[in-house]
């Protein structure tokens, strides 16, 4: 469970400096954003929906939850449950949703992963447009999700949406809501009455309801493992995706209602120490200090992006291995940048991890940084220097116009294995523009 879906204290640890209570959401169904663009109203919405839940026992919540999922969300959406180790009935309850419901996927964890990496596997797994990240302890009301999607598309710039409720930190918030459960449908919809078409900008949203688009994913990938169980791992992905160019706004017009830390008491975790000591590490993660009346976004939002700092793996571990699977997986995908990203992590982990040296040699060459290669590929000792690990150093060696090196690896290579595909084209070529007998421009060397 995210660390914002807990109830308000006045410990100050969940609290942000709302810098945008100015902005007029509730008086207008136009808003202007920080540069003075106005954003526009109502916007239809197509697109698939993947709805992440996460559950570790309670399973009387999660099929409240589910019950009013199915009863009010005409929407197109899949449903991904992820079972963190849970030891009553709720493996057999999912079970047979996915059995009945060809939109609902489950995933199941042998052991308490966390917030965090739970929802990195719904990412991984996720198919749609956009994915909403919902706590198993929430029961959704009529027309949550159109409303939270047309919140969404009045500019590309809105990245992140969360709606309000009765038990929630910060703006969302709303007090003394006066209500039952079995009266909450009509009070959402005099709420929404009330606040048709409102919406506010801030600088963070509770992650017990989040509305993500894809391409916020796309530049800034999941949630930071190294929170563990739960607490702050919304606030960072919050603060990424702002430094990343998004817009974080609340859908002030939809009500959800929230029992509230559920998981964290079906679990006996201790919420105040987890809260103190995820505290500490975002303090440390982004240099800011939370006071009494908590922290200013504002002093990390003006930061520029940076991919190593800002991307995070979609893993569901922080190991270096974990890091490095992941790496390949975005290498084969083309995304190079994050690809990186994830192996300078792997290798902060294990600087002296030899996939790790291989695969960033391999991106530099795929950007043409030859040189660069060269400097991953020469920390390796002689004695790991493979046939193939030989042949790209020829060609790193060959485009920076070391010929006699380039012509001693090929040379080396079919002295290991004399059938090394291209090798043996690749030393004839060398070989003649070491000796003037090929322009070295214009060879081509088999990569």
């Amino acid at each position: 469970m995210s660390a914002g879906s807990g109830e308000p204290r006045g410990s100050g640890f969940r609290t942000v400096l709302e810098t945008y209570d100015d902005v007029p959401g509730r008086e207008a169904r136009h808003e202007q954003l920080g540069d003075g663009t106005e954003i526009g109203s109502f916007r239809p919405s197509t697109g698939l929906v993947s709805i992440i839940i996460l559950c570790h026992n309670q399973l009387d919540y999660t099929a409240q939850c589910v019950e009013s999922i199915f009863k009010h969300t005409p929407e197109e959406i899949e449903l991904i449950f992820v079972d963190n180790a849970s030891t009553d009935r709720t493996p057999e309850y999912l079970s047979s949703l996915s059995a009945t419901h060809n939109n609902v996927h489950v995933i199941t964890n042998k052991k308490n992963l966390g917030f965090a990496a739970a929802v990195n596997q719904g990412i991984r797994r996720a198919a749609g447009d956009y994915v909403l990240l919902l706590n198993n302890d929430v029961l959704v009301t009529e027309g949550w999700l159109a409303r939270m999607l047309a919140c969404a598309n009045r500019d590309d710039r809105i990245g992140l949406v969360g709606p309000v409720s009765n038990y929630v930190a910060g703006i969302q918030r709303v007090v003394d809501p006066g209500y039952s459960v079995a009266n909450l449908d009509e009070y959402a919809a005099e709420h929404f009455r009330k606040y048709a078409g409102s919406v506010q900008r801030t600088a963070r949203v509770i992650g017990f309801c989040m509305l993500i688009k894809r391409a916020v994913i796309d530049k800034i990938g999941g949630f930071d493992v190294t929170f563990g169980i739960g607490n702050f791992e919304d606030d960072d992905f919050c603060l990424r995706a702002g430094v990343a160019g998004f817009y974080v706004f609340i859908a002030q017009d939809v009500f959800i209602h929230h029992y509230g830390s559920a998981t964290f008491r079906g679990a006996n975790l201790d919420y105040t120490k987890l809260m103190q000591q995820n505290a500490w590490r975002f303090e440390k993660k982004w240099n800011i200090k939370i006071g009494n009346n908590g922290y200013n976004p504002l002093t990390v939002l003006v930061r520029p992006f940076d991919p190593v700092l800002h991307y995070f793996p979609l893993v569901s571990e922080w190991s270096a291995h974990a890091l490095l699977v992941e790496a390949v997986r975005l290498f084969g995908l083309s995304k190079v940048v994050e690809s990186y990203a994830t192996l300078v992590r792997a290798l902060e982990l294990e600087p002296d991890n030899r996939d790790g040296w291989h695969n960033m040699a391999l991106i530099a060459m795929s950007q043409g940084d030859f040189a660069a290669a060269l400097e991953w590929w020469r920390r390796f000792p002689e004695t790991e220097m493979d046939a193939e690990r030989l042949n790209l150093a020829g060609i790193c060696y060959f485009q920076t116009g070391n010929l006699s090196e380039a012509v001693t690896c090929f040379q080396r290579v079919l002295e290991m294995d004399p059938t090394y595909p291209d090798a043996r084209e690749n030393l004839d070529i060398a070989f003649k523009a070491a000796n003037g007998l090929a322009p070295a421009g214009g060879a081509r060397i088999v990569h």
